[in-house]
């Protein structure tokens, strides 16, 4: 038996636009927020839990197939266990883009020279903080030739069946 109850509630605003003209085109801005929170309830068992104790014996279903397990139904004598996990997670986050010259102002071999910086802050309830920057370039120094480069950081927090409040003896794993 296993019943899991997941929710999962996300706000977030979003502000860019341009912030002012360069020769290259428009630098471009962006920032906002979120708040994420998750939550999960699992309740697993090797039986289908009651409500209250019947009397009544325990039924036995033959298998649909040959060579399948005999399915046991049992009156309820204690509750299956549960465990209950949540986070909240908030997060800021930014990004410029530069574009230093573009096909209106570069010269031989400098169609377009473009920059951008982002970063992202997240605050884990559980897991703590992290702050990750990513940095970019493209290069076109013909028409038919786009040259790209990025360095970045990231972190994917656990998901809440894999952090250390969940036990996993009683979600079943």
């Amino acid at each position: 038996y296993g019943l899991t109850r997941q929710h999962l509630y996300n706000a977030r605003a979003v502000a860019d636009g341009n912030l002012l003209k360069l020769p290259g085109g428009p630098v471009k801005l962006a920032f906002g927020g979120e708040f994420l929170r998750e939550s999960l309830w699992p309740r697993n068992g090797q039986s289908a839990p009651g409500f209250a104790e019947t009397g009544t014996p325990a039924l036995f279903l033959p298998a649909n197939l040959p060579g399948s397990p005999t399915v046991l139904i049992r009156p309820a004598t204690e509750p299956l266990p549960a465990v209950s996990l949540a986070r909240n997670t908030v997060s800021v986050f930014g990004e410029l883009v530069v574009p230093l010259f573009g096909k209106d102002n570069g010269g031989p071999g400098m169609e377009e020279l473009t920059l951008s910086a982002s970063a992202r802050y997240d605050r884990y309830s559980d897991v703590g903080g992290t702050f990750n920057p990513k940095f970019g370039a493209v290069y076109r120094p013909l028409e038919w030739i786009k040259l790209r480069a990025a360095w970045g950081k990231s972190f994917v927090a656990p998901s809440l069946v894999d952090g250390e409040d969940a036990v996993p003896t009683q979600l079943g794993f």
